[in-house]
């Protein structure tokens, strides 16, 4: 390694002296571990171990103290615990194996101990561990059993017993998968802590054991902090191994999330030394980077990218190409992409001879009628059963927006055959709202395309029209033009016109259910119009008078019975109602009162991707569920850290979809929480991270816009960016740059005014706030 700088060489040695310390007779692992190193590496760790012999010993993780001073021995008994040999010391104390002899049931233990003239300088820190410990109940966390002060004044605490050993040895022998397993499993449990606001401060390999059965379990919370204290901080009290320190912490800097994602990625290093996959290698690089602002921003963000490498998914630490994207994709769906290929070509040569020929006279009449029956097979099978199977994969849209317009021409060539069946109309109907759907309808993964979207919906509502006029007792015509109403509704949020084609919706779906009252998907739509009504009552400033209508559909729905066809649908609706009540308790100033909503719909969401997988429409779910979360607690005290995580998990989740290609549902989510973690950030004092973070929602907003100018939504979404990037801007001192920011959010406003395009309650609330803006920060 002729490489090698001074600081690699003393911190490789550092390293070594921290893996050999507690096993002076492991001759195998010594061996195996100097066998990699280089001379001068060697030289230093034999220099260490000579200074260790006649110094007292010199711990990298030592706690500073008289080291010269011997440690008291421990007593013979803690409680009903004996204790029976020691299993591990370093420079803040010990820790002992004991044995539970009192007769009520056999249990072993690990108790550790503070070296005794450590006491009165550490004891509190022994402490504060016990409190940290009792936050951490996790299957991969060493459980706290006792702890307490013995009668000479040493404290001491009983932990779980784990007979096993680092990571980094338990690795040996794996494969790179298993390897990554056991990563995830230690990195989910700092995660846990995490959002329990508990930084851990010294992860290493020997403080992640794996036992015999391969669980993982984290140790030692000796130097854990809690994210929430702001004061007592010491850099001079904090031991730490500084081959897996970040440089903040090097430099003197407190424990934060930021530097436990830093030593994952060293440990990750570790796990895979010798690796070739280049994913790999970008992740560890990501983690592990010196800059923390380039790091992923929480341990959630870095278990996504391993879980995608896993899943032979795109990963964020890589560069979002079309090449990288198309060859993930190809790798995982290579049967499947040929299989479309083929279905498509034969779908394109058959529609134009089954019409023609079941337009023919009565010549060959049955071969005619069997050639359409396949066709619509084809076609139906294309629409729904394929579309639906691509749904569920990431970077789908722009293929399923193909299948959806193709498909539904055949079908439509098909529905104009004389003699077509009622049901062929109502099919190529709902192909048409399919179609609508990907191209850009709110709310559902799509091209972002609403102009598009409308013209479908026009297709779908004269074929419904032609339906209903031939049989005015057509239950399933009106329920799906009921549908393509409360599409119509999606397309116009936030507008004045909204609440009217809610109304025409509810109608449709009355009489769908006064003709056929079994009707669960009409029943279905008819709860979307009562949602929809309370919404729009919340964007007219009234959310006192929503939340019955929210509670009341919320009751029905979930005491109703749907068939399989509608369950996802249900369970889509059932989330959005626990949002929206959220929301609602939200605005009437019930912060607190919101966040049980919140977490139950995050509940939710995280159920339905263990159950059906990392689809896009549910990983936007998730990201929508940790924005209303993220929201509620940075608004409480003491919760920013645990909002800055779920703001964090949130923007990872709707990343892994648009790693994939485009998807305007996603980008929308994205600049939501994007201005969310702003908005935590600048509260906790991080201004410029805060800058940063609304700078680029307020420039994917705008490349939003530039892809569909006349969007209603899409110029309200840029006003209500520049107007946070104002607020943002000025809180970090750039007060020219907020007036101008400020200006750009109220000339915005106006021209959606004059429009007629600018909603009651912004128009009330938003436009008078950046025009105080603008008069505060351009005098």
């Amino acid at each position: 390694m002729p490489g090698l700088s001074p600081a690699e060489v003393e911190r490789r040695a550092l390293a070594l002296f921290e893996r050999l310390f507690d096993r002076p007779d492991n001759v195998r692992l010594r061996e195996r571990l100097l066998s990699r190193e280089d001379e001068r590496v060697r030289a230093r760790l034999a220099a260490l171990e000579r200074s260790h012999r006649t110094a007292g010993g010199s711990m990298p993780t030592l706690f500073p103290a008289d080291d010269d001073v011997e440690a008291q021995p421990p007593p013979h008994r803690i409680g009903p615990f004996r204790l029976i040999a020691p299993i591990g010391s370093g420079g803040m104390g010990q820790v002992w194996r004991g044995v539970r002899d009192d007769g009520l049931y056999d249990q072993t233990v690990a108790i550790k101990f503070i070296r005794a003239h450590l006491a009165p300088l550490a004891g509190s820190r022994f402490a504060e561990e016990r409190r940290i410990l009792a936050r951490l109940e996790h299957p991969n966390i060493a459980r706290l059993i006792d702890g307490g002060v013995t009668d000479t004044g040493i404290p001491y605490l009983v932990m779980e017993y784990i007979d096993g050993l680092p990571i980094s040895d338990f690795a040996d022998g794996l494969g790179e998968r298993q390897r990554i397993d056991l990563l995830i499993k230690a990195a989910d449990a700092v995660q846990f802590a995490h959002a329990r606001l508990v930084v851990h401060a010294d992860l290493k390999p020997s403080n992640i054991l794996v036992d015999p059965a391969g669980r993982v379990k984290l140790l030692d919370f000796g130097i854990a902090r809690l994210l929430e204290q702001e004061d007592g901080f010491d850099a001079g009290l904090q031991p730490m191994t500084r081959e897996y320190a970040s440089p903040a912490r090097l430099a003197g800097n407190a424990p934060a999330i930021a530097d436990d994602v830093f030593a994952l990625g060293v440990i990750m290093r570790d796990l895979t030394p010798q690796t070739r996959d280049a994913d790999l290698k970008a992740i560890a690089d990501r983690a592990a980077r010196p800059n923390e602002k380039t790091r992923y921003g929480s341990v959630a963000a870095l278990i996504a990218d391993l879980e995608r490498w896993r899943d032979r998914l795109p990963v964020s630490a890589q560069p979002s190409t079309l090449l990288y994207r198309a060859r993930k994709f190809i790798e995982r769906h290579r049967i499947g992409v040929i299989a479309t290929a083929a279905a498509m070509l034969v779908l394109a040569g058959s529609a134009a001879v089954a019409t023609r020929n079941y337009q023919r006279a009565e010549r060959a009449r049955a071969e005619a009628d069997a050639r359409f029956a396949e066709l619509r097979s084809l076609a139906k099978y294309q629409l729904f059963d394929l579309y639906d199977r691509l749904r569920a994969a990431p970077g789908t849209v722009a293929i399923r927006a193909d299948i959806a317009q193709r498909s539904a021409r055949y079908l439509d060539q098909l529905a104009a055959a004389r003699g077509a069946p009622e049901a062929v109309r109502i099919e190529t109907a709902a192909g048409y709202r399919r179609l609508a759907a990907v191209q850009g309808l709110s709310g559902t993964s799509s091209l972002g395309q609403p102009q598009a979207a409308r013209r479908s919906l026009d297709k779908a509502e004269a074929l419904l029209r032609g339906v209903i006029a031939a049989d005015p007792r057509s239950a399933a015509g009106y329920e799906t033009l009921g549908w393509v109403y409360a599409d119509r509704w999606t397309l116009l949020a936030n507008n004045a016109e909204s609440a009217r084609m809610n109304a025409i919706a509810r109608i449709w779906f009355d009489k769908a259910l006064a003709i056929d009252p079994q009707a669960r998907g009409a029943l279905l739509g008819r709860l979307v119009t009562r949602k929809s009504e309370a919404y729009d009552l919340m964007v007219g400033d009234h959310p006192e008078a929503a939340m019955p209508i929210l509670a009341d559909t919320l009751a029905t729905l979930r005491a109703a019975r749907f068939a399989a066809a509608d369950r996802e649908a249900a369970l889509q609706l059932e989330m959005t109602l626990l949002n929206m009540i959220g929301d609602a308790e939200y605005e009437t100033g019930d912060i607190a009162g919101s966040l049980p909503r919140y977490r139950e719909q995050q509940a939710l969401t995280e159920k339905a991707i263990a159950d059906h997988g990392e689809t896009p429409d549910w990983l936007i779910r998730k990201g929508e569920a940790m924005f209303d979360l993220s929201g509620s607690l940075g608004d409480l005290p003491h919760h920013g850290a645990e909002a800055l995580a779920a703001a964090d998990s949130g923007i990872a989740a709707v990343r892994r979809v648009l790693d994939y290609g485009p998807d305007a549902n996603a980008e929308k989510k994205l600049v939501m929480l994007l201005g969310q973690r702003a908005l935590v950030l600048s509260q906790m004092g991080r201004h410029a991270e805060a800058i940063e973070a609304a700078a680029q929602s307020l420039s994917i907003r705008r490349e939003r816009l530039k892809a569909s100018p006349a969007d209603p939504s899409r110029i309200r979404d840029v006003a209500i960016g520049a107007n946070s990037y104002a607020g943002f801007l000025a809180a970090g001192g750039r007060r020219a740059q907020a007036c101008s920011s400020a200006r750009e959010a109220v000339a915005t406003w106006e021209a959606m005014r004059a429009r007629g395009q600018i909603g009651v309650r912004d128009e009330r609330k938003n436009l008078p706030e950046s025009q105080k803006l603008a008069a505060d920060y351009c005098r």
